[in-house]
């Protein structure tokens, strides 16, 4: 089975998908948004805690293609594709034929039964079906059904929910298809959103190798999901009234660098 991945520039949940699947030899081409996302909606200090993050993982890129860093640990899908440069990329389109033209132009050693979409912290809605997949799920980094939406991590935090990750059926539905796995741990009461997308990145390799070697198994006894909870991205409200303008703790800087 070959996979396209559809990921974020500067994910560390995207570069380690692209890892895993890199590994394993199933990685044939990834999907770039179009769309950029404006870092100050939800409040000068959570977009500054944003750029203050986007800064140092742009560092790690700049430090790969200068040759001052090394090792087979990726801070972001772009340090990732900067080090795997055979790695072929696509911009994303959201009309059907479009997207599957650019697709099907990169893979066309491939027989579309052979290619499955893996959605992994991807910012744009995927149309459903593309006829060129023969299967799509997506990766999300909160429980199912939950804590669907955006920003599973703030929520976890203000509502106490379960830290979780979650595979799921891509649907037209935002974050509504059949479950194929879960998986939820613990975290400390004082985590960050950052902090806690950490704990998560370490996480998802063996979520990851768990679900792609029992693939087939998961698919087939995939479960509907029940009644959940769609939440919306956070508005300055609600990270005002919760003590979380940052997206970070000062501390969780130095985190960074590793």
């Amino acid at each position: 089975m070959k996979i396209v991945l559809f990921g974020s520039p500067y994910n560390p949940l995207s570069g380690i998908a692209a890892k895993v699947l890199y590994d394993r030899g199933e990685l044939v081409l990834v999907v770039l948004p179009c769309v950029k996302t404006y870092l100050f909606s939800e409040g000068i200090i959570h977009g500054l805690s944003m750029y203050a993050i986007g800064i140092i993982r742009l560092l790690h890129i700049i430090m790969r293609k200068c040759g001052a860093k090394t090792g087979d640990s990726y801070s972001s899908l772009k340090e990732f594709l900067a080090v795997h440069r055979n790695i072929k990329t696509v911009i994303f389109s959201s009309d059907v034929d479009e997207l599957q033209a650019k697709i099907a132009n990169e893979t066309r050693s491939f027989i579309s039964d052979e290619i499955r979409a893996v959605s992994c912290i991807f910012p744009s809605k995927i149309p459903v079906p593309i006829p060129i997949f023969k299967q799509m799920i997506n990766i999300h980094p909160g429980l199912i059904p939950e804590n669907r939406g955006p920003n599973p991590y703030f929520w976890v935090l203000v509502e106490k929910k379960e830290a979780a990750i979650s595979c799921h059926v891509l649907s037209n539905q935002m974050d509504k298809g059949d479950i194929l796995l879960k998986d939820t741990f613990t975290f400390p009461e004082n985590s960050s959103e950052y902090g806690l997308e950490a704990l998560t990145a370490k996480r998802l390799p063996y979520f990851l190798s768990r679900l792609f070697d029992g693939f087939d198994g998961y698919w087939l006894n995939r479960m509907p999901q029940g009644k959940g909870m769609y939440h919306r991205n956070p508005s300055i409200n609600d990270r005002v009234r919760n003590n979380r303008r940052s997206a970070i703790r000062w501390c969780d800087l130095l985190k960074l660098w590793r």
